[in-house]
This record gives C-alpha cells, sequence and structure tokens, in this order.
C-alpha cells in the first residue's frame, strides 16, 4: 500500500528532527499548524485577488491589512504554546499505548483520530471559556476585537 510506506517514510522524518520523543509527540501539533496557516496563507491570497466576494457573508466589511500581522502573531503564539502544553502530558499518553517509534496502523490513526477529535474540540471549548474568566479575558480579548469573519482569526 503505496499511503502506508508514504506515512512510514513521513513519521521517520519526524522521528529524525524530533529525536527526544516527548518532543517528537509534542510536535504533533506543528502539523496542525503547517495546515492552518497554508489554508489560511490561500484563503487570503484568493480573498485579496477577489475570488471569494460572492461567498462574504459580510460583503461591505473587510479586515485592514494592518490587524492581520498582529491577530497571526496571536495565533501563532497560541499554536506554539500547544506543543508546551502536551510536553509535560507525554508520560500519560504512553501510558495509554502510545509508541513514537512507529506509527500506528491506519486503523488506530483513524480511531485515534476521532477520539484526539472529540478530545480536542472539548478542550477547545472549555479553554477558551476560561479564557473568559477576569483575571485572563485582557490577553484573550483581542480574538473577540476581530469583527469580520477570517480564516485565521478564528483559531
Amino acid at each position: 500500500m503505496a499511503s502506508v510506506g508514504l506515512l512510514v517514510t513521513a513519521w521517520s522524518l519526524v522521528l529524525a528532527v524530533f529525536p527526544d520523543e516527548r518532543w517528537t509527540f509534542s510536535s504533533i501539533p506543528l502539523l496542525h499548524t503547517i495546515i492552518y496557516f497554508g489554508t489560511a496563507i490561500a484563503l487570503r491570497a484568493m480573498e485579496r485577488r477577489g475570488w471569494l466576494e460572492k461567498y462574504r457573508i459580510q460583503p461591505n466589511a473587510k479586515m485592514p491589512d494592518s490587524d492581520y500581522g498582529r491577530i497571526w502573531r496571536s495565533v501563532a503564539l497560541s499554536q506554539a504554546a500547544q506543543a508546551f502544553v502536551l510536553y509535560p502530558l507525554y508520560p500519560e499518553f504512553v501510558w495509554a499505548g502510545l509508541d513514537p517509534n512507529e506509527p500506528p496502523t491506519v486503523l488506530y490513526a483513524l480511531l485515534q483520530l476521532a477520539v484526539m477529535t472529540v478530545v480536542e474540540d472539548v478542550s477547545q471549548y472549555w479553554g477558551h471559556r476560561a479564557l473568559h474568566h477576569r483575571l485572563l479575558y485582557r490577553f484573550h480579548k483581542k480574538h473577540h476585537e476581530i469583527h469580520v469573519p477570517d480564516a485565521i482569526g478564528s483559531e
């Protein structure tokens, strides 16, 4: 199966770049970040060319270019923090059967994807809700200053 060979090759590359097992595990959000920013860059390029105008929810509202840099820095910091949150959780994942030295089977990867989608969604919800606490909101309020729907600002 070609796709399994590609998965093994990709996983070998990850292990070569992050030889420490904890950092290998913690680097997994990096894949999400690459896909997330790659998609956001592509959508921003299409938006600037006017290709998405007919899909715009608020036709007359556009985010000023000056806001993008600030928002992208904030999102990048948030994404980077995920690796540092996962690092101390590594022993619990090993206890649950994670073996970072080998890629999972396709079936097990799909099961993990389903479970982690639920775990991530629930944790994002409660984490976001916690950021609305009066002691934390001053750091989080930038997220709510965006009044124009945008791919990068939604994170």
